[in-house]
């Protein structure tokens, strides 16, 4: 039974849950057993488009236009979907409320992008059971390519693959990890974007948390232990970039800034290696703000 099909037995709303009715586990657990599907779908020729950082939010708006024809009339309201399952418009777009006040249950799906030689590579990833939404999703994205997206026009696909995932590869006990962040780190602090890169791995945590709701399991138990973990690293940008652009919002007919930093983040600390799943997971969910939009995408590129 997913996550859909026992809100609806119960009666209740999804964004009325915590993770009273979740299974818990630890961080170790999760990347050992962290499910997720993916498509990948080529565009030929296209791969001047990739370095932009407000591509993925221009793939974000294309998927949603063409996921709303098959939408019910509640979730094209943004209300719950009363189908069962529901409608892939309500389970990827509508908010489900807070885990835990202060801490909202974040989407279950990430866009990438990247050149591969001449092409483009668009990768939509779901997690937990939201991952069975994935072959409609393609579709929708596969569509809204076609239709074209803005100031770049249609893209065809001319190859599309599909791939599960059941576990994350370990990383190493270590005491420095360097990661490398290829779409822009979104942080906020005081209106000053990216003020604390210390922050990122407490805004990972509790993403991490809240993408775990989608599978029907907690690590809230270890909350307390993981933040005392993070308090003590120490986190600094190597050469970072402040990065600045804009993206139409077609809700609010107007353009809105975004920014963000991209560059390598060097994490250093005795407690580094506690928190080697959490980055591990973060590679696939990625971090900070504005994740629907494809930011906060890194890697690690080094450890010891």
């Amino acid at each position: 039974m997913t996550r859909f099909h026992a809100d609806a037995a119960q009666g209740s709303d999804p964004s009325a849950t915590s993770d009273d009715r979740s299974e818990g586990v630890t961080l170790s657990d999760c990347r050992a057993d962290f499910p997720f599907a993916e498509a990948l779908l080529l565009c030929p020729g296209a791969a001047s488009h990739a370095g932009h950082p407000g591509l993925p939010g221009k793939l974000r708006g294309a998927l949603g236009a063409e996921l709303r024809p098959g939408a019910s009339a509640p979730a094209l309201a943004g209300e719950p979907c009363p189908w069962l399952p529901p409608c892939a418009l309500d389970v990827m777009w509508r908010p489900r409320g807070d885990l835990r006040p202060g801490f909202p249950i974040p989407l279950p799906w990430v866009i990438a992008v990247d050149a591969a030689d001449d092409d483009l590579l668009v990768t939509l990833r779901l997690f937990g059971d939201a991952a069975d939404y994935l072959p409609e999703a393609t579709e929708a994205m596969t569509r809204g390519l076609a239709r074209g997206l803005s100031g770049i026009g249609p893209l065809s696909v001319a190859d599309r693959r599909f791939r599960r995932a059941n576990a994350l590869p370990p990383l190493p006990a270590q005491t420095r990890i360097l990661l490398d962040f290829i779409t822009p780190l979104v942080l906020r602090h005081d209106q000053t974007a990216h003020a604390d890169p210390s922050a990122m791995l407490r805004s990972l945590l509790h993403r991490v948390e809240g993408l775990l709701w989608w599978s029907g399991r907690s690590i809230s138990a270890e909350i307390p232990s993981l933040s005392t973990s993070i308090a003590e690293i120490d986190s600094h940008w190597l050469g970072e970039q402040a990065e600045e652009w804009a993206r139409y919002s077609a809700p609010q007919r107007q353009a809105i800034a975004m920014q963000g930093v991209t560059g390598r983040l060097l994490l250093s600390g005795p407690t580094l290696s506690r928190l080697a799943d959490l980055i591990g997971v973060g590679s696939v969910t990625h971090a900070g703000g504005r994740t629907a939009y494809g930011q906060g995408r890194f890697v690690v590129e080094g450890w010891e």
